[in-house]
Order: C-alpha cells, then sequence, then structure tokens
C-alpha cells in the first residue's frame, strides 16, 4: 500500500507541476515574461522538501523537460536546471532549517536567482566556447561554425 500511496502523491505533484506550466504560460501571454514567475521551480523545490531522491528527481527531470515543450528553448535546458535545482533543494534540506515559511521564501529567491542566471548561461549558445584569443573579427565565424 504504501507504494501505491506514493505513486498518487508523486502523480498528484506531477498534475500540480502541469498546472503550474500551463498557469505560467497564461501569465506570460498576459504579462511582460520577465515579470512572470518561474512556477515550475517552485514545484521542484517542493519536490525536493518532500519526496524521496529516485521518485523526485524523474518528476523533477519531467517537469523541467515539461517546461522545454512549452517555453520553445533548447530541449534539455530546465530539465538539467530543474535536475540541479531538485539536488540543491534536496542538499539544502539537510543542513538548513526550511521548517518557517520565511526560510523557505527566501531559498526560493535565491534559487530562482540561481536559476535565472543558469538560464541566461545556457541561452547564451556556443559564444560561450569561443576562446578569449580569437581576434573580435573572427569570433562570429567561429561561434556559427560549432
Amino acid at each position: 500500500m504504501i507504494g501505491g500511496r506514493r505513486a498518487k502523491q508523486g502523480l498528484g505533484l506531477l498534475a500540480a507541476g502541469w498546472a503550474a506550466l500551463v498557469l505560467q504560460s497564461v501569465a506570460a501571454r498576459l504579462a511582460p515574461p520577465a515579470l512572470c514567475p518561474e512556477l515550475g521551480l517552485l514545484v521542484v523545490v517542493g519536490l525536493g522538501l518532500c519526496m524521496p531522491a529516485p521518485s523526485g528527481l524523474l518528476l523533477a527531470a519531467a517537469i523541467g523537460y515539461a517546461t522545454d515543450l512549452l517555453s520553445g528553448s533548447l530541449f534539455g535546458q530546465h530539465a538539467l536546471l530543474s535536475v540541479l535545482a531538485f539536488g540543491a533543494t534536496r542538499a539544502a534540506s539537510r543542513g538548513l532549517n526550511f521548517r518557517g515559511a520565511a526560510a523557505r521564501a527566501i531559498y526560493a529567491g535565491l534559487l530562482s536567482a540561481a536559476y535565472a542566471f543558469g538560464l541566461a548561461g545556457l541561452a547564451s549558445g556556443s559564444s560561450a566556447c569561443v576562446p578569449s584569443w580569437t581576434p573580435p573579427c573572427c569570433r562570429r565565424c567561429w561561434s556559427t561554425r560549432w
């Protein structure tokens, strides 16, 4: 019975993640995308706080991949960051006290900022792979080649 209970809990959290992504998509149509919160990330933080590692990791990857599908970004970009956010939350929940709402809110805000920096770094594309010694006139050729 315990396995069935965990499966129901996992399906419920996956449905909550999907609903958060749909709500985020609607909010992005009504408001500027820069003002829309990353609701899927909040679900991943919840997964990191309450789910065991194997099933929570799979759910975090599924929510990240669904974010990739809905946002039109590179496949795996949000999935990678969601898995990293899940791991960071699991590690932080062992060492920090997340019993208060203020502590969870501060952590979610800091993780959101790190997530945004991660998205910016991954979205920079192949230009990050251009060696620093490359002359400026050749950087465009180098980045389009790779």
